[in-house]
């Protein structure tokens, strides 16, 4: 925001997907709520905060991987939780085409 303040509303909502230590999908999250500071469009690497309540019970994982409206997959680097638990702070590196 303008202000330097944190955005309040959680304004995209992105596909998580869930993969255990062998590579293999264990479960797809739709409707992830998240936002970010950053510009996805241009941006390689970029951080996403996102809803605890909305991944399903999911940890989130390296490896793990986000997709958003466009279609663009980013890759989970690292992922921690702030406050209460409420929010992931998601850490990701746009995949390769």
């Amino acid at each position: 925001m303008a202000d330097g303040t944190e955005p309040n509303k959680f304004d995209k909502k992105l596909k998580l997907e869930v993969f255990d230590k062998n590579g293999k999908s264990l479960e797809v999250v739709k409707e992830v709520e998240v936002y970010t500071k950053g510009d996805p469009a241009k941006d390689t690497s970029i951080s996403w905060h996102a809803k605890t309540k909305t991944l399903a019970g999911n940890k989130v994982n390296p490896g793990d991987k986000l997709t958003d409206a466009q279609g663009t997959v980013w890759v989970v680097k690292s992922a921690s939780t702030v406050g209460q638990g409420e929010i992931w702070i998601i850490k990701c590196e746009k995949k390769n085409p």
